[in-house]
């Protein structure tokens, strides 16, 4: 038998990954046996419906004693069932995770849940010699499950990452998304070929993906060894930076967060940067809303959709332009600004009548703060450059990087 290659299938149409054998059945056929065998288990619950080839499901009614029996709505003949026959089946993710990462080569972690639907920490791939990257696998339903999922592991994520799927990932803008944070997809139904056993060994389409995905890593890894003076980049959920030839360092930005506000102030210095108005652009570029005194206008998934939008609409608009395809490049632009202008009315972004005196005064409190904890932990690492940002980023209502003359940071 051929390794389990419509499991991925069936693991994007089953809700939950919990199902009656006769529903296993019909997507996985002949590889339910493998699939009982290794990575389904039963539950002890018992099913109240059970498939139907007439559309609706029948539903099922217990006669005690281990005797069920299935009636259907539109008349069709009633189904004896057993015990064995309404019992619900459920995907051992662990086990399957097990199963994964062994084929790939992969090094098991304790399993961790992120509390995301569909979305399991399963492992550690060491990519180089010096970096090691999480594994999460991504089991959806819908499209929209896909997105919110890998957008909760872009935001934990500090650094490279490998996130794999079922299937293909079809939005164009989230895998935009991924190769812009550095993340690594592996589609299981192309990464993975068939093998008298197991789910099978690693494909020449996964050994190209990882293989690209080293090339960047180490292009990421050898940053490190840069020879740029100063530098202050964000690469991912990474913070790089260097001052005047020392040492590089890395933090992540989970951490560090003021660097955000202290890289926006050193490319644009001398310049008193309004409070509110940098907030607005640090929380538009995250996808997350900035709260104001008239509450959010849009949630956060909604905020994320719409860069989702955003971003597949340039795609399209960078094609139009390609075959100058005029009325396109119209409609296509004039969609964009009205994405802009909500997201903007969203975030405050062109709207700080908005803000009353205390929300002022509340940014003013959180910006200043973030900062204060990016130098320190700057400073814990290279003296020099703490001392370099407590004597020249200025903060209050407005933020300002005063050295004269201004280092020529790399951004």
């Amino acid at each position: 038998m051929q390794h389990p290659g419509r499991l991925w299938l069936a693991l994007e149409h089953i809700p939950g990954l919990s199902a009656v054998r006769a529903e296993w059945r019909q997507w996985l056929g002949d590889e339910l046996a493998w699939a009982e065998a290794h990575v389904l288990r039963p539950t002890g619950e018992l099913a109240t419906v059970y498939p139907s080839v007439h559309g609706e499901p029948y539903h099922i009614i217990d006669h005690g004693g281990g005797r069920f029996r299935g009636v259907h709505s539109d008349g069709a003949p009633s189904l004896d069932l057993s015990t064995s026959d309404v019992t619900i089946l459920r995907i051992d993710v662990v086990r399957l995770a097990q199963h994964l990462c062994d084929a790939f080569g992969f090094r098991p972690d304790s399993f961790v849940d992120s509390g995301v639907s569909g979305c399991y920490r399963i492992g550690t791939a060491r990519v180089t010699a010096k970096t090691c990257c999480p594994v999460t696998l991504v089991v959806r339903h819908d499209d929209s499950m896909l997105h919110d999922s890998i957008t909760q592991v872009i935001a934990q994520a500090a650094g490279p990452f490998v996130i794999m799927t079922p299937g293909t990932i079809v939005d164009r803008a989230l895998t935009r998304v991924l190769g812009n944070r550095h993340g690594c997809h592996l589609p299981l139904s192309e990464a993975l070929q068939g093998t008298a056993s197991g789910l099978g060994e690693i494909s020449p389409a996964g050994t190209a993906i990882l293989e690209a995905f080293r090339r960047l890593v180490r292009t990421l890894d050898s940053a490190t060894n840069i020879e740029e003076p100063y530098l202050f980049q964000r690469r991912g959920e990474v913070w790089t930076l260097r001052f005047n030839g020392g040492s590089v360092l890395q933090l992540p930005h989970s951490k560090s967060s003021g660097l955000a506000y202290i890289h926006e102030a050193i490319q644009k210095p001398g310049i008193a940067l309004d409070v509110v108005h940098l907030d607005s652009v640090i929380a538009l570029a995250a996808a997350v809303p900035r709260p104001g005194s008239a509450g959010e206008v849009l949630g956060k998934a909604d905020i994320a959709r719409y860069r989702g939008l955003y971003e597949s609409t340039e795609a399209e608009l960078d094609e139009a332009k390609r075959f100058s395809d005029v009325g396109k490049i119209e409609q296509l632009q004039a969609r964009l600004d009205a994405f802009t202008r909500n997201i903007h009315e969203a975030t405050g972004l062109k709207n700080h009548l908005r803000i009353a005196a205390d929300d002022v005064e509340r940014l003013r409190k959180k910006v200043g703060m973030a900062i204060w904890r990016a130098r320190t932990a700057v400073r814990a690492k290279d003296a020099a450059f703490g001392r370099h940002l407590q004597a020249n980023v200025r903060s209050g209502r407005e933020i300002v990087y005063v050295a004269e003359p201004s280092p020529d940071w790399l951004t």
